[in-house]
C-alpha cells in the first residue's frame, strides 16, 4: 500500500506541476529557473501576476468533491458554464480538492479528468489550485452506490446504510 500511495503522490504533483500552472507560466520564467531571481525581479514577477481573486470550487451537479470527480458524475458541460460565469465575475482563480480514493478507484481516469478541469479552467484565463490528498474530514471514507440515483456517493460513518 505505501507504493500506491507514493505513486499517488509523485503523479499527483507532476500533474499540478505539469498543468496546475501553465496559464500563469511566461516563458522568461521558464529562461530564469537556473537562476536565482533578485528581489527586483520576484517584485516585478508578482505585480504581473495580480491579486489571486478565487472561490473554492465544486460544480452545482455535484455533492461533493468525490461526486465531482468520478467517471459517471464529471459533468465537463458544468464546469464549463460555471468557470465562465466565475471569470465574467472577476475571478483569476478557483481551488479544488482531490480525494485519495478517486486515485484509489480509477488514476487513469483521475487523471485525465483534472487534465480536463485545467484544459477547461485555461480557457477561461483561470488559475487552478489543488487541495491534495483532501481526505480528512471522514475518517472511514468509503464509496456507496444510491440506488435510487444509480450515482456514487461518499458518505459520513454517522449515515450508513443497512
Amino acid at each position: 500500500m505505501p507504493n500506491k500511495v507514493n505513486l499517488f503522490y509523485v503523479l499527483i504533483v507532476l500533474v499540478f506541476s505539469s498543468f496546475g500552472c501553465a496559464n500563469q507560466v511566461r516563458e522568461t520564467d521558464i529562461n530564469r529557473k537556473n537562476k536565482q531571481w533578485t528581489s527586483d525581479e520576484v517584485n516585478s514577477w508578482y505585480q504581473d501576476k495580480g491579486w489571486l481573486v478565487g472561490c473554492n470550487y465544486i460544480p452545482a451537479t455535484a455533492s461533493n468533491q468525490l461526486e465531482m470527480w468520478q467517471e459517471d458524475t464529471f459533468d465537463p458541460t458544468t464546469i464549463d458554464r460555471e468557470l465562465q460565469l466565475a471569470k465574467s465575475l472577476g475571478f483569476n482563480s478557483v481551488r479544488v480538492f482531490l480525494h485519495d480514493l478517486l486515485w484509489q478507484q480509477d488514476s487513469v481516469g483521475f487523471v485525465k479528468r483534472a487534465d480536463q478541469f485545467l484544459d477547461i479552467a485555461h480557457k477561461h484565463k483561470l488559475g487552478t489550485m489543488f487541495v491534495l490528498l483532501n481526505g480528512v474530514w471522514d475518517p472511514n471514507p468509503k464509496f456507496v452506490i444510491i440506488l435510487q440515483n444509480l450515482i456514487f456517493h461518499s458518505y459520513l460513518s454517522k449515515f450508513q446504510l443497512k
